[in-house]
């Protein structure tokens, strides 16, 4: 930062990092919508999981990048007319109840190992979901409210 502002000097650039709590070693993520219709998307996400519709099973599922999803493309909701998708927001994970609980797997059983097959590694999965069934609880979401809040094109201006 110093070089490109090159009229402040460095320890004054770690000044304000430190005043802002920012540190470079310490690896913290969050996620930033760009999506244009992020608002109208997450109430909607939100909705489901305060007040899902009567008689209803909401599935929270994710796609994965090297699976190609054929079947939107070919007409999979008028073939059951019963199910309905409901998309969340671009770069809005968070507001995906299975990506939290990816999160939990990848912390708790899948960071740093190192698996020889696909077989052990389903193994690892099976003892963690076995081990964690035991003490599992449904995620409650709390977030009543969205908040429509206008884009941030870059992470510098999420301070403004």
């Amino acid at each position: 930062m110093a070089q490109v502002l090159s009229d402040v000097p460095d320890n004054q650039v770690w000044k304000i990092l430190r005043r802002h709590g920012i540190s470079l070693r310490r690896r913290r993520s969050w996620c930033v919508s760009t999506d244009p219709a992020f608002a109208r998307k997450a109430a909607d996400i939100v909705g489901l999981y305060l007040d899902p519709p009567e008689d209803a099973i909401v599935l929270a599922v994710d796609e994965k990048p090297a699976i190609q999803a054929m079947e939107r493309a070919q007409g999979w909701l008028r073939r059951h007319p019963q199910v309905h998708f409901h998309f969340t927001p671009t770069y809005a994970p968070w507001l995906n109840q299975v990506k939290c609980w990816f999160s939990i797997l990848s912390r708790h059983a899948l960071r740093g190992a190192s698996f020889t097959s696909p077989r052990q590694l389903r193994e690892a999965i099976d003892r963690f979901i076995q081990a964690h069934n035991q003490r599992a609880a449904p995620f409650e979401w709390r977030k009543r409210e969205v908040r429509p809040v206008g884009l941030k094109r870059t992470y510098a201006h999420l301070c403004n």
